[in-house]
Parts: structure tokens; C-alpha cells; sequence
């Protein structure tokens, strides 16, 4: 589903590296060797949904790209994962897995929980299906590590945009 990286970095601009870890180093020093910026971040989960969900018990699933890094931000929150589903990323979930996933939480008496990504395929046009009522998003937000960096960037390339409009 995702384009291939070459022709991509091609068209960067700048790069965004979510999250620790030496995976994105290779491709963040290309960026930067060619005078882009390199912007680091980091997810950091919502108060709100983490106080929803201290003190439960949860059954995960994720159909993102890295599933684990979302059971991690989950026990790293202070939440039990007591049961976790990993999807493919984009995963399309039927009627028949959700069932299953209410199923096993009902059963072992816990707390459904998924991605804010996942849980808006879920809803489809007309709202979640009544199995999934029961279902809690888990919110988080992109911190910049360079706030005042991102944002000069970001206007740069809004007056440049601007400009190139007046001018055509």
C-alpha cells in the first residue's frame, strides 16, 4: 500500500522520524546530506485515554503499520494487555473478526481497545457496527521535538506557495 521509498525521497521536502530507533538513520542522513530538514517527534498518548483505561484489563488490536509499538505505548501508559491482536496494515475488518474480538473481551471480561486509526475504519460511513460499541479509541498526539523549527518551515513553504500563485 505504501509507495516505493526512492521515488518518494526524490520529492521530500523534509523528513519526519517518529518515535527512537536507528531504522530511519540511513534515510534521514540522505535528507539531510541534501540540505533538508530532518524533524524528530515523538507519540505520546492522551491523558484522557489513558485514565479511561487505568486499572483495566485490555484485549488490543491494531491493523497499523508497527502493531507492537502501539501494545507498547499501551503497557508503557501503565495499561494491562492482557490480550493483544496484531492486523496487517489498512486491514479491513469484518463483521465476523470484530465479533470474535467482543467474543474473547466479554469472556475474559475485558476492555476492547484499538488505534484511533483503526477504530475510524471500523465506524465506515454510518457509525460503528453495534458490535462495536464497546470499543475505546486510544488517542495520541505527534509532539515535535522543534516546535519553532517545524513552524518556520511549514510557513517558508506556505509564502512560497503564495508567491508562486501571484506569480503564475
Amino acid at each position: 500500500m505504501r509507495a516505493p521509498l526512492l521515488p518518494q525521497l526524490e520529492r521530500t521536502d523534509a523528513l519526519i522520524v517518529v518515535g527512537d530507533g536507528g531504522a530511519a538513520e540511513a534515510v534521514a542522513a540522505g535528507i539531510a546530506a541534501q540540505d533538508k530538514p530532518v524533524f524528530s517527534a515523538r507519540l505520546v498518548p492522551d491523558e484522557a485515554s489513558v485514565a479511561a483505561l487505568r486499572g483495566k484489563r485490555v484485549l488490543a488490536f491494531a491493523g497499523i503499520g508497527d502493531p507492537a509499538r502501539f501494545f507498547a505505548t499501551l503497557r508503557t501508559s501503565g495499561i494491562e494487555v492482557a490480550s493483544q491482536h496484531a492486523f496487517a496494515d489498512h486491514h479491513a475488518f469484518s463483521p465476523a473478526e470484530i465479533g470474535s474480538l467482543v467474543a474473547e473481551a466479554e469472556r475474559g471480561a475485558l476492555t476492547l481497545v484499538t488505534t484511533e486509526k483503526d477504530f475510524v475504519r471500523l465506524r465506515g460511513g454510518e457509525g460503528p457496527p453495534a458490535s462495536a460499541q464497546a470499543i475505546v479509541p486510544f488517542a495520541v498526539t505527534l509532539e515535535f521535538e522543534d516546535v519553532a523549527l517545524l513552524r518556520k518551515f511549514v510557513t517558508d513553504r506556505l509564502f512560497k506557495a503564495r508567491d508562486k500563485r501571484f506569480r503564475d
